[in-house]
């Protein structure tokens, strides 16, 4: 519903903010499955973040934060930006719970950090590669949610896993 970018400079280096608002958490929630960048945090902020060496990403609540400098292993901007993080992190009230399909995805050898949430069939077929998708019904559904596995023995294998929540047990059925 909402985007507001600010930009900040010193000298050659470059920091920006991007806060976009959802009318609902879930989108929020897979807007932030898709932008994140880097791996989970040791240092939680809102109800799920990642960072790496020049991006900080947040959700909390209907918000999705984005915070990124252009310098790599630049120690001062980094700091900025978890100074920043943590102060728009304070200010944001709402919160909000990881959807359920979400949480009903396996975490038995789950990748960390592979979950994505979708609300439509186009962002799922963007980012995900399943036949058919199409036939899915995801646009009329709750939503769905994609995660990849890893398994070792006895052989390595990678499998994806798609979760789609419909809104009654009979569209599961006439989707199935």
């Amino acid at each position: 519903t909402d985007v507001v970018t600010r930009r900040f400079r010193r000298g050659n280096r470059f920091c920006v903010v991007q806060i976009y608002r959802f009318a609902k958490s879930n989108g929020a929630y897979g807007a932030y499955t898709i932008f994140r960048e880097g791996s989970s945090t040791v240092v939680l902020r809102g109800q799920a973040s990642s960072e790496d060496d020049t991006c900080i990403s947040f959700w909390k609540g209907n918000v999705l934060a984005k915070l990124t400098t252009t310098t790599e292993d630049d120690e001062e901007a980094k700091d900025a930006l978890g100074k920043l993080a943590d102060q728009l992190v304070g200010k944001i009230e709402e919160t909000a719970s990881t959807p359920l399909v979400i949480k009903a995805l396996p975490s038995f050898e789950k990748i960390g950090g592979s979950e994505k949430y979708f609300m439509g069939a186009e962002g799922a077929h963007r980012y995900i590669n399943v036949p058919f998708i199409e036939t899915l019904q995801i646009n009329q559904s709750e939503g769905a949610g994609h995660a990849d596995y890893q398994f070792a023995a006895p052989m390595a294998e990678r499998l994806g896993l798609l979760v789609v929540d419909y809104k009654s047990s009979a569209q599961a059925q006439t989707v199935f």
